[in-house]
């Protein structure tokens, strides 16, 4: 991995107890997240990839918990701080957006109220509410907000999906973070306002300075907007590096296969061939490649735990071919 990181997440493994057992939902994740870089995470529902950033900013509630690992931002282990620093951090430096803004949004309160109230939380520059809420308007104009000091009064229902989510982006932006988490930020939007929304996300990157972590199920969309990319399955990184490089020639099956499942405009007739099978139970999880069971390229030395492995500059991919 690269140094220095702005977050380096090592062996990180986050597990909720059930009555049936326990879900290993994030089991030995390591990534970095480089400054002003947007790092793609990508994968299946129920990868990992939600569960590792809410273990970043500790909004892992019981039945979950952080089992092991290190957590380092600013030079501190946020798994080790005390409820209230992190508290303080979040919003502040690390900001979140998640993946439906209209249930992420408190209906009772206009989004000003929403958008003051983190303001004048993390923000001890701001004299007092005038001074929040003239900050709340700039940035809503910032955003492409029409008429920005009138839409302050009125209420998340009375917003577009894709207003909505410049709302949530606003309310994230709003203490100018070093990074912001960007949970599938264009979950129920078509493909217009989609565009909108990522291409919004790129622009405050690149005028606020800050790091990106674009949480997607959409390898096109991380092609498009991402530096470096993560792929993850059944709770584990099986692949990163830049972009280009992971799309253009893909080390680990699993990233070959999801490549192979995405219609290609360029070649329409190309037959789209799904991955066979189906995720590992995480609540039961084998002591041997997590992937095997799905994988054309199986062979007896895939049958035990595969760490990553170097697969050439800045990439890593958990599989025994790259060592062979």
């Amino acid at each position: 991995m690269s140094d220095p990181a702005l977050l380096a997440i090592r062996g990180l493994r986050t597990w909720f107890t059930t009555r049936q057992g326990v879900v290993k939902a994030v089991d030995g994740v390591d990534l970095d997240v480089l400054p002003g870089e947007c790092l793609g995470v990508v994968g299946e529902s129920g990868s990992g990839k939600t569960a590792t950033f809410l273990s970043v900013l500790g909004l892992v509630k019981p039945p979950g918990r952080i089992e092991a690992g290190q957590i380092i931002f600013g030079g501190r282990d946020l798994a080790q701080l005390p409820a209230a620093e992190l508290r303080a951090l979040r919003g502040r430096d690390i900001a979140i957006t998640m993946q439906d803004a209209l249930t992420a949004l408190n209906p009772a309160l206009t989004v000003g109220e929403q958008i003051v109230e983190t303001i004048r939380a993390h923000d001890r520059g701001v004299a007092g509410p005038a001074a929040a809420r003239a900050r709340a308007v700039e940035l809503l104009r910032l955003v492409g907000m029409p008429e920005p000091e009138r839409r302050l009064g009125d209420y998340p229902h009375q917003f577009s999906g894709g207003m909505r989510q410049r709302v949530m982006i606003t309310i994230a932006l709003s203490c100018r973070p070093k990074l912001l988490i960007a949970d599938e930020p264009t979950t129920a939007l078509d493909v217009t306002i989609q565009a909108q929304v990522l291409d919004l996300i790129a622009t405050m990157r690149r005028q606020l300075g800050m790091s990106v972590v674009l949480i997607s199920h959409n390898l096109g969309v991380v092609a498009e907007y991402c530096d470096r990319v993560a792929l993850m399955y059944a709770g584990q990184v099986v692949e990163s590096g830049p972009t280009r490089a992971v799309i253009a020639a893909p080390r680990h099956p699993y990233t070959q296969g999801l490549l192979r499942s995405m219609p290609l405009l360029s070649d329409p007739d190309r037959p789209i061939r799904p991955i066979a099978g189906q995720v590992p139970d995480l609540i039961d999880l084998p002591e041997e490649c997590r992937f095997l069971p799905r994988c054309p390229h199986a062979a007896d030395a895939c049958r035990h735990d595969i760490r990553l492995l170097p697969a050439g500059a800045g990439r890593w991919a958990r599989c025994v071919r790259i060592a062979a």
